[in-house]
Order: structure tokens, then sequence, then C-alpha cells
């Protein structure tokens, strides 16, 4: 049975994949996160990272339109700088020339199921 979060999570989720899919060619964060179902996301607050963190996990490479390392930026606006992943050499998003960042897509995947599963409940 699914709950009333679990319904509008899903509906919004919905959305924001067709909104991602509509956006895909862009290299700006900002038309993915411009979007009124990824507000609504965000606006269900701290009760969502559980289904948040089902998604992200059962996003595959091939699947169009998932949200994929953008969960993370739902997370940070969720729970502040509770989440938050210094670029640096070590990490999944890091230095790869002046000005320029490079992004382990699955390494930055494995870091945000990690940290979900060690602070959602806290």
């Amino acid at each position: 049975m699914t709950t009333n979060l679990e319904e509008r999570f899903n509906d919004a989720l919905g959305r924001w994949k067709e909104n991602c899919i509509a956006n895909c060619r862009h290299s700006s964060p900002m038309p993915y996160l411009d979007c009124d179902a990824y507000r609504e996301i965000v606006l269900m607050g701290k009760e969502v990272l559980p289904l948040i963190r089902k998604a992200y996990a059962n996003e595959t490479e091939e699947d169009i339109g998932n949200p994929g390392h953008f969960w993370g930026c739902a997370i940070h606006e969720i729970v502040g700088d509770k989440f938050k992943i210094e670029v640096k050499e070590d990490n999944p998003i890091k230095p790869v020339a002046k000005g320029f960042i490079g992004i382990d897509v699955k390494g930055l995947k494995e870091y945000t199921l990690r940290w979900l599963d060690e602070n959602m409940d806290k």
C-alpha cells in the first residue's frame, strides 16, 4: 500500500523526469532544477529521503530522464550543509582544469547512497 507521500513523490518524480528529458541537451544544471516538480520534491522535506534513496538506487544508466546526480542537489536543499561534497581529488567531484570540475557519476551515486544510509534517520 502506498502512502499519500509516496503518491505525491512518484507524481512529482514522473513530472521531473519529463522535464529532464525535455532539457537533456543542456550542460547547465539550471534547466533540470528550475522545475515545479523538483521544488515539490524538495518541499516534501526529510520524510522523502527514503523515497529519494530508493529512486536513486533503482536508476540505471539506460533509463532516460532519470535525475541522476541532481538528486544530490535535492538532498542538499532538504538537509542543508549536512550533505555537501567538497571538490577535491579524492571525491567524486574533482577539479580537472582551472575553473572546471569532473563528476564521477558512479562514484557520486555510491557516495550519495552511502550518505543517505548513514544519515537520513538522524
